[in-house]
């Protein structure tokens, strides 16, 4: 597939066969389903890209802060493309923090982020 970057990064299942299937894989749109009934919709998409010994982190946040939004009643379903492991950044999760409410964020514009606008999940 190559390095993506910029614009192509974000709604990629629209450029590549493989992605459009993945937003469809049977195992993630079921355990989706069973939160939230039929009748979903792929609001958005993004891939994160960090190439190997790339120092770039994304910042703790909650995806429904982060995008903007005023009630935190969004799923993501988070997909690793390669191996994810300590040594190359793994996703990591704050057990409970799903039962809690939003949280404010401060935005934080830095250029070891992953994402140009990167979430900073202390209260202001």
């Amino acid at each position: 597939m190559g390095t993506l970057r910029g614009p192509l990064s974000n709604e990629s299942q629209f450029l590549f066969t493989c992605l459009s299937e993945l937003i469809r894989e049977e195992r993630i749109v079921d355990a989706i389903e069973d939160l939230y009934g039929a009748n979903l919709l792929v609001w958005y998409t993004d891939l994160f890209i960090k190439e190997p010994s790339d120092p770039a982190i994304m910042s703790w946040h909650q995806d429904s802060t982060y995008w903007g939004l005023s009630q935190p009643d969004v799923v993501t379903a988070w997909v690793a493309l390669t191996e994810s492991n300590r040594a190359n950044g793994e996703l990591e999760v704050v057990p409970g923090t799903h039962l809690k409410d939003q949280l404010p964020q401060r935005d934080t514009f830095a250029k070891e982020k992953c994402s140009a606008r990167a979430g900073d999940r202390r209260r202001r």
